[in-house]
């Protein structure tokens, strides 16, 4: 069974209630495919709190990742949600984004030393998931996709982030999109890739269609699309 592991960029966890639909599209494939979730939070805290944690961090650029229990509901165990915080004391910018992507390096080997080495990674969006896909793959050469679920704007990403963004597409085996829009968002900024658009899926048993419509009825109508001002959704 081949192994794949999801890097979301937003997860529901016992702290947070967001990202639902990442676990339920991840809970889908779970009869093919052998799944894990890796989802690292970093906390800046005061310097001052551990002043060793803090000159600990800034020579060694380590950190130690605290595995939260997040018992036995089921959201979380289908399929299984490794969540792991650790504390970042540095105020350097840079340093601490190095260090969140080790984290991710320190755990993914933890899995391979394991037996339990990916035969892909997907990112749910590019920021932060396929940033730390890419780093995987520099690091244990193994392929990664992106989703890209969010609005794209190269301008929303810190200068520090910006490169990192446009070179983790380009890399990618793969970039998927939910829709043609967020496609056009991507290659308006002449990033070098061939989207493939995959829509998210409404249950169409969870609505009643009429067969017919009388004229002197309020028509009613259900449309899905992003909150997005260029869809023109009042319209």
């Amino acid at each position: 069974m081949k192994k794949i592991l999801i890097i979301p960029s937003w997860y529901p966890t016992p702290d947070t209630k967001v990202g639902f639909f990442f676990q339920e599209q991840a809970e889908v494939l779970q009869d093919q495919y052998d799944i894990r979730v890796l989802f690292i939070v970093p906390q800046q805290l005061s310097r001052k709190k551990n002043i060793f944690k803090f000159f600990y961090q800034k020579v060694f650029k380590s950190i130690e990742c605290l595995k939260i229990d997040v018992g036995d509901d089921y959201a979380y165990n289908n399929p299984p949600l490794y969540y792991y915080k650790y504390d970042c004391y540095l105020k350097n910018e840079k340093k601490r984004y190095g260090i969140f992507l080790k984290a991710h390096s320190d755990i993914l080997q933890v899995f391979i030393d394991d037996n339990w080495k990916p035969d892909i990674i997907h990112a749910q969006s590019v920021r932060h998931g396929g940033i730390i896909a890419n780093f995987l793959n520099e690091n244990f050469n193994i392929p990664y996709l992106i989703t890209e679920h969010h609005f794209f704007s190269l301008h929303a990403f810190k200068p520090l982030l910006l490169d990192l963004a446009r070179k983790a597409l380009e890399k990618a085996s793969k970039i998927l999109t939910v829709s043609y829009d967020k496609s056009r968002q991507i290659l308006s900024y002449g990033i070098k890739v061939k989207p493939v658009v995959v829509w998210n899926l409404v249950d169409e048993e969870k609505f009643k269609v009429q067969s017919t419509y009388e004229s002197n009825k309020k028509l009613q109508r259900f449309s899905s699309s992003a909150a997005s001002g260029c869809k023109d959704n009042l319209t």
